[in-house]
């Protein structure tokens, strides 16, 4: 492919300046190779590595290149025909996995978010970190996912769903706002930062063309600015990872040197090299990080790994010498209401269900006139394992998992449930539901939209019901 000359001539000089000369020809020839992509197990929904690799094979797909930098990353063949993609397949429907390219499965793994913490994905959509994250909180703690372009939350929240999160608050927001609302308030931060994009070029080849409109200097700026608020929303003693889909030092090494030199209470912590991962280079002279910090930063290059261009750094913060303990922030104050959706799916929620959905401190109701006056409004319910912080201010997309809506017209109350409250679940969660098989034909007839045949020997009541693919729940349906 077409390359444009100060890249060229930039990254040529790097790769001289770090010793990596002699690799030069081959790095160069991987821009004409296929671009990497990658599938990842959904670990919410019990689908670890082994189990993708059953999926996979129910699938007719055919691979045993793992990602193994990934609890449950495979490579995907690069000549499936349209029949085989996966993107298309009822498994996905029902979130059993992720379509991700293997390196960007990199950053939330080292993050290593844990069950009950305060997790920020600064930079999420379209919401391959964040279902990442999800999985390895397990639906403990609050998991918040920020994406300042509407239409790109949109597809973040849509992908949350799909996979089943059920701790999320997605945020529209700028990162000196959240810094500003919830000072020192998370235990985690994930910034996957936006960047010139040099490793994305043989994948999308418009990337060419955002590079030659922005470039790396105007992005190294934008990155210094989103690690100065980064810095202000993390407690003492919190981690945050940094990472980008760039080759050029300035945005990569040269950021986190940037960084450290403006916040020295910072350590630099080293990320274990699995298999195609590099440590990182040390250019002192052009404003980096000595060798030995460097080493502990890591990057994939496309001509040594499979897959695209990446750089990755750990770091933690300085615990407060004085211990003190950040200021509690003020809870959202919830709903003094009862979620209807409680006792309206009495029959169909399994005790264990409503027993996890019975906590009023973190439920919240949303009201919205629906155009005919007072006589038609609509409540949407949502919820969160615990009570959020108080975010009066700042524009919230998603505050929980979507619970449903209740209808209320001249009188009349009727809660329909979700799509994403039955994702969320899981079969022992439901006394009734309707069980299909991948080989069941009227699986693609569900998926279609079209009426399907139940009888007698199903054995399920009129109203509405879940749908479950191979114990795996998929959407409602009405009898």
């Amino acid at each position: 492919m077409k390359l444009p000359e100060r890249f060229l001539s930039s990254l040529k000089r790097q790769f001289y300046l770090s010793g990596m000369e002699r690799e030069w020809p081959s790095f160069l020839a991987a821009f004409d190779a296929p671009h990497q992509t990658g599938i990842r197990g959904n670990l919410l929904k019990g689908i670890d590595r082994n189990g993708l690799h059953g999926l996979l094979e129910k699938m007719g797909i055919s691979t045993s290149v793992e990602v193994s930098w990934s609890r449950a990353g495979y490579v995907l063949p690069g000549s499936l025909s349209p029949a085989l993609a996966p993107g298309r397949h009822p498994y996905h429907h029902a979130g059993l996995f992720y379509l991700q390219e293997p390196s960007a499965m990199l950053p939330a793994e080292v993050l290593d978010a844990r069950p009950g913490e305060r997790v920020m994905d600064l930079c999420a959509a379209p919401g391959g970190k964040s279902t990442r994250l999800a999985e390895a909180m397990g639906g403990q703690g609050l998991l918040f996912c920020n994406e300042i372009r509407p239409d790109r939350a949109r597809v973040l929240i849509r992908n949350l769903e799909l996979h089943g999160v059920s701790n999320p608050i997605v945020l529209a927001e700028d990162p000196d706002r959240i810094a500003d609302r919830l000072p020192s308030y998370f235990d985690r931060v994930l910034v996957d930062a936006p960047c010139s994009g040099e490793g994305m070029f043989r994948r999308d080849r418009h990337a060419v063309a955002g590079w030659e409109r922005f470039g790396p200097p105007r992005c190294a700026s934008m990155q210094d600015s989103i690690l100065q608020a980064t810095d202000r929303m993390l407690r003492p003693g919190g981690m945050l990872v940094y990472s980008t889909c760039t080759f050029t030092h300035e945005e990569d090494e040269g950021t986190i040197a940037r960084f450290l030199s403006a916040h020295p209470g910072y350590t630099v912590i080293p990320i274990p090299l699995h298999e195609g991962l590099s440590p990182g280079i040390s250019l002192p002279d052009e404003g980096g990080l000595p060798v030995a910090l460097a080493e502990r930063t890591v990057r994939i290059w496309p001509h040594r790994a499979s897959g695209e261009g990446h750089f990755c750094a750990l770091l933690q913060k300085k615990e407060d010498p004085g211990g003190t303990v950040p200021p509690a922030m003020p809870e959202h104050p919830g709903t003094a209401e009862e979620w209807p959706g409680l006792h309206d799916g009495e029959k169909r929620l399994s005790a264990a269900a409503r027993q996890r959905f019975t906590a009023p401190d973190s439920w919240t109701a949303t009201q919205e006139a629906m155009g005919e006056g007072a006589n038609h409004r609509e409540t949407h319910w949502h919820w969160l394992p615990v009570p959020p912080p108080d975010m009066t201010g700042l524009r919230v997309l998603k505050p929980g998992l979507f619970l449903g809506t209740q209808h209320n017209r001249n009188g009349a109350t009727r809660f329909e449930p979700s799509h994403s409250i039955l994702l969320s679940m899981r079969q022992e969660d439901l006394d009734i539901r309707f069980d299909l098989s991948l080989s069941d034909d009227r699986v693609l007839r569900y998926l279609r939209g079209e009426t399907i045949a139940l009888t007698t020997a199903d054995g399920l009541p009129p109203g509405r019901i879940p749908v479950f693919l191979d114990g795996q729940p998929l959407g409602w349906a009405r009898q």
